[in-house]
C-alpha cells in the first residue's frame, strides 16, 4: 500500500489557478507555430524511505504542478480536484485546451480526477485555402468551420476502449488537405448534397473487446458528403 497524501491542504487553489494560466500564457507568446501548445504537468512525489508501498510511519504523498520551468508543490488530491475547477473557468481564453485523467492512486484502472486541463493550445493564422474551405461550407452547408474542426490523429486503446493518441494533424495548416474536401465537393457539381463533420476511425473495436487486445489505428475528423436534400 502506498502511503498517504499529506493532508497540507491549501486554500490558495484559486491564486494557483491564475498563477498556472498566467505562466500557461506566457510560454504561449514565445511560441511561433502553426499550433502552439503549452503542458500543464501533474507530478506525484512521494517522500520517505518507502513512500509508493509498505510505507513507515513518516513517509507520505504528495503532488507537483510544473509549466515550464515554473512549479507549485506540496499539494495533495483535494488539492488537485479544486484546481481542476478553477483552471477550467479559464478555457475559452485559449483556442482549444485538452483535458486527461489524472491518477494518483496506484493499481486504479479508473483516474483520481477526470478531464483535469492538461494541454492549452492557440493557433497561427491558417492558410488561405481553409478559408476558401470554410467560405464554401458555409455556403453551400451553413456549416461555421473552426480551425479545430478537421484533423487527422492516431488511435490507441484496450479491451474496445479507446482514444486520441498523440498530437492531431489539423487541416487548417494543410493546403493538400483543404484542396482534397474543395475538389470533392465540386465534383458533385449542381447536384444536392448534404455534409456532416464526423470521425472516420479505422479501429477494429468489437474484435478487441472480445479477445482483449490492444488496439492501434487512425482517426481522420473531416466532412462527410453524401447526395440528398
Amino acid at each position: 500500500m502506498a502511503a498517504p497524501f499529506k493532508r497540507t491542504r491549501t486554500k490558495k487553489i484559486s491564486e494557483i489557478a491564475t498563477e498556472v494560466i498566467t505562466a500557461v500564457k506566457k510560454e504561449l507568446k514565445d511560441k511561433k507555430e502553426n499550433v502552439n501548445e503549452v503542458k500543464v504537468e501533474v507530478c506525484l512525489y512521494g517522500h520517505g524511505a518507502r513512500p509508493f508501498g509498505s510505507y513507515l510511519p513518516n513517509d507520505y504523498r504528495d503532488v507537483t504542478i510544473k509549466v515550464g520551468k515554473n512549479h507549485w508543490d506540496g499539494l495533495d488530491n483535494y488539492d488537485v480536484s479544486a484546481l481542476k475547477n478553477e483552471l477550467n473557468k479559464f478555457v475559452s481564453e485559449f483556442d482549444e485546451v485538452a483535458t486527461d485523467g489524472i491518477f494518483l492512486s496506484y493499481g486504479n484502472f479508473t483516474a483520481d480526477v477526470e478531464n483535469f486541463p492538461t494541454t492549452f493550445r492557440m493557433f497561427g493564422k491558417p492558410c488561405k485555402e481553409f478559408k476558401a474551405l470554410a467560405k464554401l461550407v458555409e455556403k453551400k452547408y451553413g456549416i461555421s468551420l473552426k480551425l479545430t474542426d478537421l484533423y487527422n490523429v492516431r488511435l490507441f486503446g484496450k479491451s474496445g476502449i479507446y482514444d486520441e493518441s498523440g498530437k492531431r494533424e489539423y487541416v487548417a495548416f494543410n493546403e493538400t488537405m483543404c484542396n482534397d474536401f474543395i475538389n470533392e465537393i465540386k465534383s458533385f457539381g449542381r447536384k444536392k448534397t448534404k455534409a456532416t463533420i464526423t470521425n472516420m476511425d479505422d479501429i477494429d473495436t468489437e474484435y478487441s473487446k472480445k479477445y482483449l487486445t490492444e488496439c492501434y489505428g487512425y482517426r481522420k475528423r473531416g466532412i462527410s458528403i453524401k447526395l440528398g436534400a
